[in-house]
């Protein structure tokens, strides 16, 4: 026999002692030595809390009413996947995350890459009981029935209360009067509706219903759904929730499921202690969980509904009550084919383009730099995905050491013998559905790629990645970046300012007269450059918004405004400096339209020389040194 269950028997019989043989026992005076003796004795109340807890456990407020009745992972979401992580965070271990979504108190209802993780550790720490009876050394990530067995081992009724002080014998009382009687209304609820339930999809809303309490809060212990196919062959789980809370879920397995007519189908989920508040209404939103794939007589809709008498309540009275008077008209869903996720890709918009971004420097003297070739957007729509492999095609791979592929500053991949043609393999990249993840491809050049320029393409067929449904998708688009130019020395142009004045110099009755002004900057990177000062190298060109054809100018004035010096040939800018320059140019329409100015060409060197080397056009270095419209008048 336990000596410490010995011990605690022998003291209360002690206290009995002095009271069992009284004619008229004190039962108040009796209980007050009792819990005298108790606070006498701590070790004793400290037994009994140590073996309540084995037996009561107890778990976080994110867990209240549920229960791990279903499998998990990547891609799910409920409010079990909210408990799982409320779980895992009580173990330093085994945490989510140390901050931001997923950790302790920021618990989330997504089952994501995170939670995959913590699961693993979870797994691992009690081995024994999770991996080892089904013959596996390492965690999985997926919640199957052993893991969700140890997590129901977790979950329980909360701790034992304190020992009380003692108190004076209480004064009778009277006994309570009954409560009101209070009245039930239960009708259907507009939305959700014409919902479609994919293979694979969990806690999704099909279906809701109002419980409205007159006269008496209601406490609902039992619903009714009735569905018109087997709920066991066609859904893998069931559950009541008000908002996001859920109220009580089963799964509706054959024993769960009773035939109520030929082709009915009744699940009954009891004992939801639900209290309905006096002069409320609530909406109870049923959602379900489909199988990753139907079998062959779940297709078409399943409709499903509360049948008359389908809620049970008591009130405050002690009143059974029983609604709605006649079966409700519920609501059909449709069962889908599986869900296939779509890869959407596209250029980001600070890829890398024009007269700054568009220039890459590289050291003249180290034996490689690493350069910045394109960002790209994958957008999973439909499904979360996972990117294994991003294939790209560089035309040009003169002096190309190395492709790498970065997620942020992480470097998630990359070939280091560069063909035309490379796929990089194991990106394992994940992107939540209907979210973008945006992926930078960088090159690493060897110091001789000066003079060269590099286009790279997002190819469609060897991007690809695998959706939650484990299906594999490709790239939506072929994409191709804008073309680096690459060089040890280059100026950097951006558009500082521009303004258009339009006058009348005929006095005609219109302004035919245009003043167009472009202000830019030049900044000299990888050391000093040299910008032409001769009209023959700066080209100036008025563009008509009604047709392509470029009209030349009036006259052109190039000017420098500030940080640049005039040498013989150029105006020089120093490395790491930048300046300002001023062009003006003025044109006379003889057609009525609009009109701006912008540069086509501009020729620069790294020395002072009346026949520069480079020549910078419109189309890619120059595109944004341009003014805005002005309407002219015929001359």
């Amino acid at each position: 026999m336990d000596i410490k269950k010995i011990g605690v028997a022998s003291g209360i019989f002690s206290l009995l002692a002095g009271v069992a043989f009284a004619q008229t026992i004190d039962w108040n005076a009796l209980l007050n030595q009792v819990i005298s003796w108790l606070q006498q004795n701590p070790q004793v109340v400290q037994q009994v809390v140590q073996q309540g807890s084995k037996i009561l456990g107890g778990g976080p407020s994110a867990c209240t009413g549920i229960t791990f009745e279903r499998n998990l992972k990547v891609g799910m979401s409920g409010a079990d996947v909210k408990c799982l992580q409320a779980l895992l965070n009580q173990d330093p271990e085994t945490q989510v995350a140390v901050s931001g979504a997923g950790s302790p108190g920021k618990e989330t209802t997504y089952f994501g890459p995170k939670t995959k993780a913590a699961v693993i550790k979870f797994q691992e720490k009690y081995a024994s009981e999770i991996l080892t009876p089904s013959g596996l050394t390492k965690g999985t990530g997926y919640v199957g029935p052993a893991t969700r067995a140890k997590l129901n081992s977790m979950l329980a009724a909360p701790p034992l209360p304190p020992i009380p002080s003692p108190s004076p014998s209480p004064s009778p009382s009277p006994s309570p009067s009954p409560g009101a009687e209070g009245m039930m209304t239960v009708k259907d609820v507009g939305a959700p509706s014409g919902v479609t339930l994919y293979p694979g999809d969990s806690n999704k809303g099909v279906m809701a219903f109002s419980i409205k309490a007159t006269g008496s809060s209601l406490k609902v212990d039992r619903v009714d759904l009735y569905f018109d196919k087997k709920p066991y062959r066609c859904l893998t789980y069931v559950a009541l929730y008000d908002g996001d809370n859920a109220i009580k879920g089963v799964t509706p397995t054959k024993e769960e499921t009773t035939e109520v007519s030929t082709g009915v189908y009744q699940v009954r989920l009891a004992g939801l202690g639900y209290t309905v508040a006096k002069d409320t209404t609530k909406t109870i939103t049923l959602k379900v969980s489909a199988p990753a794939a139907y079998p062959t007589d779940c297709s078409g809709s399943v409709t499903v509904y509360v049948p008359q008498n389908g809620v049970r309540a008591i009130d405050e009275a002690g009143v059974e009550q029983r609604e709605p008077s006649g079966n409700l008209s519920g609501k059909s869903f449709t069962l889908g084919s599986t869900q296939t996720a779509t890869l959407k890709t596209s250029l980001n918009a600070d890829s890398p383009v024009g007269g700054k971004d568009g220039v890459a420097i590289i050291s003249a003297t180290a034996d490689e730099t690493e350069v910045e070739l394109a960002k790209f957007d994958f957008k999973a729509q439909t499904l979360g995905v996972t990117i294994k492999t991003v294939g790209l095609e560089i035309p040009t791979t003169t002096k190309v050491n190395a492709i790498k592929l970065y997620d942020g500053s992480t470097q998630v991949g990359s070939v280091p013998s560069v063909a035309t043609s490379v796929t990089i393999e194991d990106v394992n990249v994940d992107v939540a559905k209907d979210t973008t993840k945006t992926l930078t491809v960088k090159a690493t050049l060897a110091k001789e790629a000066a003079g060269n320029s590099y286009t790279v393409t997002l190819a469609t067929s060897t991007t690809k990645a695998e959706d939650t449904n484990e299906n594999t998708v490709y790239a939506s688009d072929r994409v191709t970046a804008n073309t680096i130019y690459v060089y040890t020395v280059a100026p950097a142009l951006a558009l500082d300012s521009q303004s258009v004045t339009a006058s009348d110099q005929n006095a005609t009755g219109g302004n035919e007269y245009g003043q167009f002004t472009i202000k830019f900057k030049v900044t000299a990177q990888g050391g000093d450059v040299y910008i032409s000062k001769t009209a023959i190298n700066l080209a100036v060109k008025i563009e008509r918004s009604a047709t392509t054809t470029l009209a030349d100018p009036n006259s052109v004035t190039l000017t420098p405004v500030s940080g640049a010096t005039e040498k013989d040939h150029t105006y020089l800018v120093r490395e790491g400096q930048t300046a300002v320059f001023s062009v003006v140019a003025t044109y006379s329409s003889t057609v009525a339209d609009q009109y701006r100015a912008k540069i086509t060409h501009l020729k620069w060197d790294t020395s002072d020389t009346s026949s520069p080397a480079n020549n910078w056009t419109y189309d890619w270095a120059l595109r944004d040194l341009k003014t805005d419209f002005v309407g002219l008048a015929a001359n």
